[in-house]
């Protein structure tokens, strides 16, 4: 019998002042043409900070310390294929300048006030940031009708 498993996602919630980074996803596959925070998956044999670590590198070209993360959700989240466990970590030190390194994946990025996200920012990012700036820290997405 195959043992059940489940992906893991990690997410970085940049901020400046009172604004998010947001990227603009591009021939992803996934979620084109909506707002999204820095992300990826865990390749196996890392930590899910260092995950977070490379995907920012790679994606935007900063440099963020393992010390500045904070872990601030965690989703269970439900697709029609696959669930996963997104870890959310925030953090606003950062090294470097930013540059779009995708951009084959991301059209540009942007900051846009925390409390006034564009109408086309993903929905498990939109709940995300909501549950954070409520005080939450655990979200189920897509079990529903959110899917």
């Amino acid at each position: 019998m195959e043992r059940f498993s489940l992906h893991c996602g990690v997410n970085l919630l940049l901020f400046h002042k009172q604004d998010i980074l947001l990227l603009l996803r591009n021939n992803t596959g996934f979620a084109d043409g909506m707002f999204g925070v820095v992300g990826g998956h865990l390749d196996g044999g890392e930590s899910a900070t260092s995950a977070l670590i490379r995907e920012t590198q790679e994606e935007i070209n900063i440099q963020v310390q393992p010390q500045d993360l904070k872990l601030v959700v965690t989703v269970h989240r439900m697709l029609d294929h696959c669930e996963y466990i997104d870890l959310f970590f925030k953090t606003d030190t950062w090294e470097g300048e930013l540059r779009n390194n995708e951009l084959h994946k991301h059209l540009h990025y942007a900051w846009f006030p925390a409390y006034d996200l564009p109408k086309n920012t993903m929905p498990l990012v939109y709940h995300v940031l909501g549950n954070y700036l409520s005080g939450m820290n655990y979200l189920e997405f897509g079990w529903d009708n959110e899917r």
